[in-house]
């Protein structure tokens, strides 16, 4: 309904529409503009990320822990899932407006928008805010993609105690943690 939303509009080639699991799949017989990005096993390394400006979860294959790591990023949520609150406020009947300026002042980070269509007029709304600002890619672009000097590489590299988290978080699963080893 979102993608339909955008389209409507004349809008959805401005952004980008990435899916997980089989919400994906489905997305992806529909429309060629649907990025699948992986499975479950692969939300928390895309949330991590903090490349989406708005993630939109439904009631099946959502982590338990989905809200406290969308917080550490600039990225914004909405659960639709009438099931699922994960201790979020139920905003379903808050007018959209003001729940757009509430996302857009950074008030409020997530929430529960139960009524399919409202969950639609407010993504449609308040993605094209967030993507104007910039937020997540911002800081994509400003800390992860910031090429490092070979001096950097090997001060950072000092502190490695060959955990192996630099690996796992990796989102395209690069063997990492073989490179700072051995800076």
């Amino acid at each position: 309904d979102i993608l339909d939303s955008l389209e409507k509009s004349g809008n959805a080639d401005e952004y980008n529409i990435y899916g997980l699991c089989c919400m994906a799949q489905d997305l992806a017989r529909y429309s060629t503009k649907i990025r699948v990005i992986g499975n479950l096993k692969d939300q928390l390394k895309f949330i991590k990320m903090g490349i989406a400006d708005l993630i939109i979860a439904d009631r099946q294959c959502i982590r338990a822990d989905i809200v406290d790591e969308v917080k550490k990023t600039d990225s914004r949520l909405v659960v639709t899932g009438y099931e699922i609150f994960m201790g979020l406020h139920d905003l379903t009947e808050t007018d959209t407006d003001e729940l757009v300026e509430r996302f857009r002042k950074d008030e409020l980070r997530a929430c529960v928008i139960r009524d399919k269509s409202r969950a639609v007029e407010f993504s449609t709304k308040v993605i094209k805010i967030l993507s104007i600002n910039n937020l997540a890619s911002k800081r994509i672009t400003e800390n992860i993609f910031k090429p490092h000097t070979s001096e950097e590489i090997v001060t950072l590299s000092a502190n490695c105690n060959e955990c192996g988290d630099c690996k796992i978080s990796c989102p395209i699963e690069l063997n990492v943690d073989k490179a700072v080893y051995s800076a």
